[in-house]
């Protein structure tokens, strides 16, 4: 291996010291989170949406949902460990079982480059892909650590945008507002570039209306 294919030692020993058994972190290691007490543990707080048919289950958890939890993780980073969160989609399959962990809180050291942190947790999948982990033990396991996109098509209908100025008023209105309008004038309010009174546009506090989701050639979906 080259530098460029590990992350640097300050990094991983940063990780290491954030989410070392009998740290206030200890709990919330994203590899802990993908285990089956973690995932027990995620599911029974409500966050997780069950889908799938013919024995095989799978489940979506949106964990900015978790409100309380995900305040808690990011005030101990922040406040303990003078770190910084960074929001990671988690992924774990094994034969009829799926979970995808979304925006999962995973607390960085400043020490950690973005690189560096997809170098570490690579490194987790394979060792989970591997059996090196005591996790499902004899079961073909397929793990995947993904830096969540910044621009999602979550959205909240009642998130509130601007959409014009008139005559000296504005025109505040939430996504479920503009969902409900004609396509055209849906557009027109979409590719407007910016904000005003401290509100964005709606483009981006509506990306799903707007459809400008994220996506590249090697997302899958349930067909």
């Amino acid at each position: 291996l080259v530098d460029d294919d590990v992350p640097t030692a300050t990094c991983v020993l940063g990780i290491g010291e954030i989410y070392s058994e009998g740290t206030p972190l200890a709990d919330f290691a994203p590899e802990g989170a993908l285990s089956e007490e973690g995932l027990a543990a995620i599911e029974e707080l409500g966050s997780c949406k069950q889908f799938g048919k013919g024995g095989i289950d799978i489940g979506v958890c949106q964990m900015t949902d978790l409100k309380q939890e995900y305040e808690l993780i990011t005030n101990l980073c922040e406040t303990t460990y003078e770190a910084k969160i960074m929001p990671f989609d988690m992924m774990l399959s094994v034969p009829f079982y799926h979970r995808t962990l979304r925006r999962y809180p995973v607390c960085l050291p400043n020490a950690c480059s973005l690189s560096d942190a997809l170098l570490y947790y690579g490194y987790m999948a394979s060792m989970y892909e591997s059996g090196a982990t005591t996790y499902y033990p004899g079961l073909e396991i397929d793990v995947d650590f993904n830096l969540s996109l910044k621009n999602t098509c979550d959205e909240n209908p009642k998130d509130k945008a601007f959409m014009k100025q008139y005559n000296g008023n504005l025109a505040i209105k939430s996504c479920k507002w503009l969902k409900r309008r004609p396509e055209d004038l849906k557009m027109k309010y979409c590719n407007k570039k910016a904000g005003a009174a401290g509100f964005e546009p709606a483009g981006a506090v509506c990306p799903s209306t707007c459809c400008l989701c994220e996506e590249t050639d090697d997302d899958v979906f349930l067909k």
